[in-house]
Formats: structure tokens, C-alpha cells, sequence
């Protein structure tokens, strides 16, 4: 190894009495020679960090007397480079570009310039943002102890996010209040998180702004292709696995009536509007729902335009049919995206069994009620696709689709009657609301079993 000996003083030391020699690598880094100064004055710098150390270069002759000498005797701060012609030394630079020449024994060559004394207790102001949402608040920390999951903790109660959401989640961008030109960063572990404030510390700015991002979004913004990755499914919908979505044969009475009064309502609307038209798809989808609802007597409850949020998304399902704690989530496809349609689905089933998934270990398995299912139908009116989702025991969804073709609508009645898709579209919807009634009534018999046994 080629050494070279550097002979050091910290700013504001004695020159004759405290001057310290440091051997060290040519080919190394000034960065490497401020870690090996720090663990020579351990005592010194116990509470700083090695980048708080800032090197400055100079040539002083020690045994004779001179005007930077003198400078040096008197003790005076923060004039190394105006009185001693220092040049500041940057932690990549390399040692051997410095010092073409062996220093001489008796010439000082490094002096390490004092990290300011900083108060350990710092307020900061801080002001956050997600979206379109702002807020600010002031956080009194330890400088010694900041962290990340403590500022997330605290942004966690200031913004209006889901209760279940958890600092995991969100990514912090830092940058400095009021400068456009400041750069974002992140950090990834609390050492540098400290360094960086301790550094704003020294530049007396107590004002930081927070961009905040979350796994969570919109559910229209999330791509057929992230969800599949997301999730480990195959990358197109229809090769996913399958699962048999029977048809009810609506041979009661009541189910008879209804689907002769849904035929006629069908017929009349598509004479008076054209279905071709995007605003008005719901037109021909929700008279599906309503009828379907009606026939399970109240169990059942149709909502338009529901509200469902989770780890991953935000938003409304078109309509939403509810039985006790299982959905069946509507998603009408825009411009026959069924791609989109499929990836909105699938996202918004998955939310809608996240509270079930974080309340199963607590008062749903008291219940007995913990529901693992939930079903989608994802649909432009014409052609009908039927989605399951089941969550096993590690949380993880899995999703089928009942057929890769669909049920199709002959809405011209070009090839088959209106009649015929009609009742096979409902008979799917009746028999998912069917076996969504058995599996609570299963849950429900078993926690009749438990509680006889007690």
C-alpha cells in the first residue's frame, strides 16, 4: 500500500501541542480521510458524523514563525480560508491528486474545521402534501434520534387517509419550503434522514416541505398490466384461472314475472335510446341489478356509485350488490376497455376485502363471520364478463373469470332473441347473490355449532 503522512489540527487547537499525524492510502478518498480523522478524535467528534467534517488543505510551517501561524496560536475561528489560503476538500476527491509531493514532516496540511454545535431539540415547520391536499404543522424532534416512521406516524394523523393505512406505505419526498429549485429527496434508512436535517440545522432553515406518495390511487388510474404484476396473475384476463359461475333457472313465480317485466323494460328502452351511446350504457345494465335485487326480498341492497377504499386504490364501484358482508362490484367498461374494466375490478374487489382480511383475527372471528369472497361483473352492456375473488390464508387474492368469451346480448337480435342473453345475464347475477346467501348462512350455522358446544 502507498502511504502518505499528513500531519492535522482541529480548527481552534494549539499548533504546537495538539498537531496529530494521519497515515493513509494515496489512492483513497478525502472521504476516507475524514473517517480515519474522526476515529482518531473519537472524543471529539463522538456526536458528530464523519460528513459533518469539513477538510480544508493548507501548507503552514510549524517551527517558524509566520503571519498563518500566528493566526493559529491565537485561536481564531472560521478564517481558514481568508487567513490561511485553505481550499476546501470534497469527499470524492482523491488523496493522491491533492498531494503530488509528500507533505513535508514539518508542515501542517490538513485542519479539520469544527461542525457547529447544534441543539439536539429542533422544531421544524413542515408543510405536506398529497394531491391536492395541504397541510402544515410543526415537529419538535430529536436530532439524534429522527425518524422516518416517526414523521410518517405523524403525517399518518394529520391527513385524512384510511385508519388502516400504515407508514409502510407512504414514500416521502424532502425539499426545502419556499425554493422551487430545492430537489426532492428520499431516504431510505434514518441515518441519512438525520444528516439531512442536521444539515438544514446549520443553514438555519427550519422549513421543509414533504411531497407524500402512497401505494394507493385512484382505481380508474390502475393498468390491466400492475395489477396483473401486483397480484401474479397471467398478463391477459381471459387466461385466468376459471371458476363456474352457474345460471339460476328463474322458474319460480316471482322470478318468471320479473324477467318478462325486465324483457319489456329492455325493449322499450333500446327502441326509445340507442345503446350505442356511453353515457348511457347504465341505461341497460342497472335494470339487471334492480330486478336481481328484488328477488331476495330486501337481503339484498343495490347501491349506485359506492364508495370503496384500500391499501391500493380509491373510489366508486358503478353499482354495488350487497349481501350481509360479500359484494357483487358493476363495473360498466368505457369504449370497450374491458383491459381497464378487468384492472378496475379486480382492484376494487381486492379493497373492498381488506377490512374483512384486517377484522378476521379480531371480532369477525369471534363472529365466526370472516368473509374471504366477493364478485364482479365487469360489462358494456353488449358482452358480460363474471369475476370471482378469494383471499387464502397469507391475504393473497386469487381471481377467476367464468368464461373467456363472456355472455353476449344480441341487443339488434341479429342472430339469436334478446331473450336469450337476457336470461342467462340475469341467471349469473341471481346465482352469484345465491351462493353469496348460502355461504353466510354456512357461517352463520357454524357459529350456532360453536356456541351449542360451549
Amino acid at each position: 500500500m502507498d502511504t502518505i503522512a499528513v500531519n492535522c489540527l482541529v480548527e481552534g487547537e494549539d499548533p504546537l501541542k495538539d498537531v496529530f499525524l494521519i497515515r493513509i492510502d494515496k489512492n483513497v478518498l478525502v472521504y476516507d480521510l475524514k473517517t480515519a480523522i474522526r476515529a482518531k478524535n473519537q472524543n471529539k467528534f463522538a456526536n458528530g458524523d464523519t460528513t459533518d467534517l469539513h477538510l480544508w488543505k493548507v501548507d503552514i510551517l510549524l517551527d517558524k514563525p509566520s503571519e498563518e501561524l500566528t493566526v493559529l496560536k491565537n485561536k481564531e475561528r472560521a478564517v481558514i480560508k481568508e487567513c490561511l489560503n485553505g481550499k476546501m476538500l470534497y469527499p470524492l476527491q482523491k488523496i493522491t491528486k491533492l498531494f503530488s509531493e509528500v507533505p513535508k514532516e514539518n508542515h501542517l496540511s490538513i485542519i479539520v474545521e469544527r461542525p457547529p454545535i447544534l441543539d439536539v431539540i429542533q422544531v421544524f415547520s413542515i408543510k405536506i402534501s398529497l394531491g391536492r391536499q395541504h397541510k402544515s404543522f410543526t415537529w419538535t424532534v430529536d436530532l439524534s434520534k429522527a425518524s422516518l416512521n416517526n414523521i410518517k406516524q405523524k403525517i399518518l394523523n394529520i391527513l385524512p387517509l384510511p385508519q388502516d393505512m400504515t407508514a409502510d406505505i407512504l414514500t416521502l419526498h424532502f425539499s426545502k419550503e419556499n425554493d422551487k429549485s430545492s430537489e426532492e429527496l428520499e431516504f431510505k434508512n434514518d441515518k441519512y434522514f438525520q444528516i439531512y436535517l442536521k444539515q438544514y440545522v446549520k443553514a438555519s432553515s427550519l422549513s421543509l416541505k414533504v411531497q407524500v406518495y402512497t401505494l394507493q390511487k385512484a382505481f380508474s388510474e390502475w393498468k390491466l398490466g400492475a395489477v396483473c404484476e401486483l397480484f401474479e396473475l397471467p398478463s391477459d384476463f381471459q387466461e385466468f384461472s376459471k371458476f363456474r359461475c352457474g345460471i339460476d333457472d328463474l322458474k319460480d313465480q316471482k322470478a318468471s314475472e320479473l324477467l318478462e317485466h325486465l324483457l319489456k323494460d329492455l325493449k322499450l328502452r333500446r327502441e326509445a335510446i340507442s345503446e350505442n351511446l356511453e353515457a348511457i350504457k347504465s341505461k341497460f345494465v342497472e335494470p339487471f341489478l334492480v330486478i336481481a335485487t328484488s328477488l331476495f326480498d330486501g337481503k339484498v341492497k343495490l347501491f349506485p356509485e359506492h364508495d370503496v377504499q384500500g391499501k391500493y386504490g380509491r373510489g366508486s364501484l358503478d353499482f354495488c350488490l350487497y349481501l350481509k358482508e360479500i359484494i357483487v362490484g358493476v363495473v360498466e367498461v368505457k369504449k370497450e376497455d374491458f383491459n381497464q374494466g378487468v384492472a378496475q375490478t379486480a382492484m376494487q374487489l381486492y379493497c373492498s376485502l381488506e377490512k374483512n382480511m384486517k377484522r378476521k383475527r379480531s371480532e369477525m372471528e369471534a363472529e365466526n363471520l370472516f368473509i374471504d369472497k366477493a364478485y364482479g361483473i365487469v360489462t358494456d352492456s353488449r358482452l358480460w364478463y363474471f369475476i370471482e375473488c378469494v383471499v387464502n390464508e397469507d391475504d393473497k387474492p386469487k381471481f377467476s373469470i367464468d368464461s373467456k368469451q363472456g355472455v353476449i346480448i344480441d341487443w339488434g337480435e341479429k342472430t339469436v332473441p334478446l331473450e336469450n342473453g337476457v336470461r342467462v345475464v340475469l341467471g349469473h347475477i341471481v346465482w352469484l347473490l345465491k351462493e353469496a346467501e348460502k355461504l353466510i348462512e354456512s357461517k352463520l350455522s357454524e357459529k350456532k355449532r360453536r356456541i351449542a358446544t360451549y
